[in-house]
């Protein structure tokens, strides 16, 4: 799986590329660059209208959805919007985002970046 990590003054865009399971997005979301600039900004748009799709198990997504109630201990408000490749990327990001117990985050899907960037505002 490949990445790029853009950061704006306004948020932080990772573009997943490649069939993208939980590892790829645990390594990525836990180095210090994103964790500060994702802290800092407190905007992070997951965009994976360019891989091919997604590789996660109930359980990766039980995991990742306690590593964001983690950070909710110390990220007061979030927003993170994510771009899904297919109907299955939906329904995953879905399912996190129902296990997301901070009011104060917000997660939503977009369908393009322009919508994902309108989201944020």
């Amino acid at each position: 799986m490949g990445y790029e990590i853009k950061v704006t003054p306004l948020y932080v865009h990772v573009i997943y590329k490649g069939v993208v399971d939980s590892h790829d997005l645990t390594s990525i979301i836990s180095r210090s660059g994103f964790v500060n600039s994702a802290r800092r900004l407190k905007r992070v748009i997951f965009d994976y209208s360019q891989s091919e799709g997604t590789n996660f198990s109930e359980d990766d997504i039980r995991r990742l959805s306690l590593l964001f109630n983690l950070e909710s201990n110390f990220t007061d408000t979030f927003v993170a919007i994510s771009i899904p490749k297919d109907k299955e990327g939906k329904e995953q990001f879905n399912t996190c985002k129902a296990m997301i117990k901070s009011k104060s985050w917000v997660f939503e899907i977009a369908d393009n970046l322009a919508e994902a960037i309108a989201l944020l505002e």
